[in-house]
């Protein structure tokens, strides 16, 4: 036994040291892994908070866009009551130099008057809820917050041609932030609007349908301006996706966003025989 044993000896070192180095590469490998894995964690980490960093600027401006639209829109609807009211006071001053003024007149030009100021307060008082910061959520109604953005926009759509019909057959509820919901109706609306840019007719149509189906409220929005071309149909919503010389990508992607993250909702979009198609689903039981 002793001389095998010296024998042996040698051998058994060479497989515990082979053994032992085997066992020291694996760690190795395993803390390069570990470290790697680490490495990826942490860039993953950085390029979501870049990610997250460059969305909230994209919605940033995405607001100082419309909020430049909706003051264009209010200059608009502004222009025809001011002229209104600059020429009954001219008219006031013509009749006051010509003949003793009536109480029959003063009264029917503070009417006038109060009418004209009374729109342009109203007008006002919608642009400043719109953009108003809302913090809580609230039942809202369907119907009333469509109607609310199609009567702020009525009369500048109105001028271009473009007439938004709205089809009520059955109003819902949501649960929310109304002006939330408001800029996913704005934002769609105005890409309908701006598909009619170019087409000089005079029967552009936005046709806004409410209704529901067994436990969902259903909103479709559709146009007659021809369609989004079939090679970009499935790039609408992505980030920074944008096909106009000064858009800025972010308008769908936020109209998704909300929809799916705020209201848990769905959107898709299509072709129909006269132009697109959008069409949101929402869980009328989900508080």
């Amino acid at each position: 036994m002793g001389v095998e044993h010296y024998l042996l000896k040698p051998l058994m070192l060479n497989k515990l040291e082979d053994h032992l180095e085997r066992i020291k590469k694996r760690l190795m490998q395993k803390r390069k892994l570990e470290a790697y894995q680490l490495y990826l964690e942490e860039r993953i980490e950085e390029e979501i908070a870049l990610r997250e960093v460059k969305e909230a600027l994209l919605i940033e401006q995405n607001k100082s866009y419309e909020i430049g639209q909706m003051v264009g829109i209010i200059a608009h609807q502004w222009k025809q009551p001011l002229h209104y009211l600059n020429l009954l006071i001219e008219d006031l001053g013509m009749e006051y130099e010509y003949q003793p003024l009536s109480e029959e007149y003063i009264k029917d030009f503070i009417q006038k008057g109060t009418d004209r100021v009374k729109f342009l307060n109203e007008t006002m008082d919608n642009f400043l809820n719109f953009y108003k910061s809302e913090a809580d959520e609230k039942d809202f109604s369907i119907a009333n917050a469509t109607k609310e953005i199609s009567l702020f926009l009525d009369m500048s759509f109105k001028s271009l041609g473009i007439t938004i019909n709205i089809i009520l057959k059955d109003d819902f509820s949501l649960r929310g932030v109304k002006n939330e919901f408001q800029q996913v109706i704005l934002n769609i609306v105005n890409n309908a609007k701006e598909a009619f840019n170019g087409q000089k007719r005079s029967d552009a149509l936005i046709t806004i349908e409410i209704s529901t189906e067994r436990n969902q409220g259903v909103i479709v929005i559709e146009d007659n301006a021809g369609g989004i071309p079939s090679e970009i149909l499935h790039n609408i919503f992505e980030l920074e996706y944008t096909t106009k010389k000064d858009g800025n990508g972010i308008g769908l992607y936020l109209v998704k966003k909300i929809v799916t993250q705020r209201f848990k909702g769905s959107i898709e979009t299509s072709n129909s025989d006269v132009g697109a198609r959008f069409v949101l689903k929402f869980d009328k039981d989900r508080k």
